[in-house]
């Protein structure tokens, strides 16, 4: 299994290997072009940070035989244009497939007691960190067998570890004392409001059916 990669546009999930993707370009103007279109802030851009097919338009392609001016695209039996910039993108955050967990309501009071938390209507609740480190192995199940996991004092992160070929970590999700998520894929941490489809627009997990969708989604 070759290194995978995660979309760059803000609201996309695509999440796979390189032949699903186009590097950003070297070139300097074309580069800066690329970076205005593309609506993230304070974000790095490396070797690693792409952007899938589906936001380009058919004409942006040729084969690889053309004897247009073109850039390469690794892995590909395409090339892009050259001057070709990104010009489709989702006008909502993308959301996972309903089958993956349903989601219950997000803006619902918690529960006011710790006592609470027996009473079914609240079963879903996490109330602090150190809730969800006593009770994570119970509620999360299976899906552990995807993960592992680090406890330290003041956060637990979930992350998955690529073996193929030098091992790496491809996906990670960290909850910190304040229950604050930071979801990272490739090297790359996601904006929070990529998120919001899960998440309060807080960030700040609420749910165990919240990290369980999580889990599922970015465990590919």
């Amino acid at each position: 299994m070759g290194k995978k990669y995660h979309c760059c546009i803000p609201g996309c999930l695509t999440y796979g290997t390189i032949n699903k993707f186009v590097q950003i370009p070297v070139e300097t103007e074309w580069r800066n072009i690329w970076l205005s279109v593309i609506a993230r802030k304070d974000w790095v851009v490396t070797h690693s940070t792409v952007a899938c097919f589906k936001h380009f338009k058919s004409g942006d392609f040729i084969s690889q035989s053309s004897t247009v001016k073109s850039y390469q695209v690794t892995s590909s039996t395409l090339r892009l244009k050259e001057g070709a910039i990104p010009r489709i993108f989702p006008k909502t955050v993308e959301t996972p497939p309903t089958e993956l967990i349903q989601l219950r309501p997000l803006d619902l009071p918690g529960p006011e007691l710790f006592e609470d938390l027996e009473k079914e209507e609240y079963q879903d609740f996490v109330v602090a960190l150190w809730y969800i480190k006593l009770m994570y192995k119970k509620e999360l199940g299976k899906l552990l067998s995807l993960w592992k996991v680090i406890e330290r004092n003041y956060d637990i992160t979930f992350y998955v570890v690529d073996l193929a070929e030098i091992p790496r970590i491809t996906a990670s999700i960290k909850i910190d004392n304040s229950l604050h998520v930071c979801v990272t894929l490739a090297g790359r941490e996601m904006d929070p409001l990529d998120l919001t489809w899960v998440l309060p627009v807080n960030g700040k997990l609420k749910r165990w059916s919240q990290l369980k969708t999580l889990l599922k989604t970015f465990s590919h």
